[in-house]
C-alpha cells in the first residue's frame, strides 16, 4: 500500500508581516534558543507559544507538505506543499513517543497509538533507504543537565 505523510509547521507568516518590526527583531535572533532552565523566543512569547504553537486540540494555521510513500520508504511522485488549517491531536515529546511504542501508549487513543506504529516503521525504511544509498551515519551523544534550586 501507499501512504500520505504530512509534516506541518505554523504559519507564522500569517501573524509577522514581511518586513515589519517584528520580522526584522526574528531575523535577527534567526531562531528560538533553548538553554538549561531558560528559553530565549525568537517572536514574542504571546505568539510563540499560542497562535504559532501547535497546541493540542486547537485549530492552526499551517504551512504543510505531504508526500506520499510505498511500503518500503520511497517517495511517489511529487510532494505537495500547501497552506492550511490543521487540528494537533496531542503534544508528544520524542520521549513520550518512544514510550508508547515501546509500551502500547495506555492513556492514547488506539487509532493515534496505530499512525506512531505506522510511522515509525516508514521511518525505519526510509533510514535503511538512506544508508543503503550511502549516507553518513554519525552517532549521537545526548547531554543531561542538573540544576540546584536557582538553576
Amino acid at each position: 500500500g501507499t501512504f500520505r505523510v504530512g509534516v506541518h509547521v505554523a504559519d507564522v507568516a500569517h501573524f509577522v508581516p514581511s518586513g515589519g518590526a517584528l520580522d526584522l527583531e526574528a531575523r535577527r535572533r534567526a531562531t528560538t534558543v533553548y538553554l538549561v532552565g531558560r528559553v530565549y523566543p525568537m517572536l514574542p512569547r504571546w505568539l510563540s507559544e499560542n497562535l504559532c504553537s501547535l497546541l493540542p486540540e486547537g485549530d492552526r494555521l499551517a504551512m504543510s507538505v505531504f508526500f506520499t510513500l510505498d511500503g518500503e520508504g520511497r517517495v511517489l511522485g511529487r510532494p505537495e506543499f500547501l497552506r492550511g488549517v490543521i487540528r494537533t491531536r496531542a503534544r508528544l515529546s520524542y520521549n513520550d513517543v518512544d514510550l508508547a511504542l515501546e509500551d502500547g501508549g495506555p492513556g492514547l487513543a488506539p487509532e493515534l497509538l496505530k499512525a506512531l506504529r505506522t510511522l515509525a516503521e516508514l521511518t525505519t525504511a526510509r533510514r535503511r533507504l538512506r544508508v543503503g544509498g550511502g549516507a553518513v551515519v554519525l552517532a549521537r551523544s545526548q547531554f543531561f543537565f542538573h540544576t540546584d534550586a536557582e538553576g
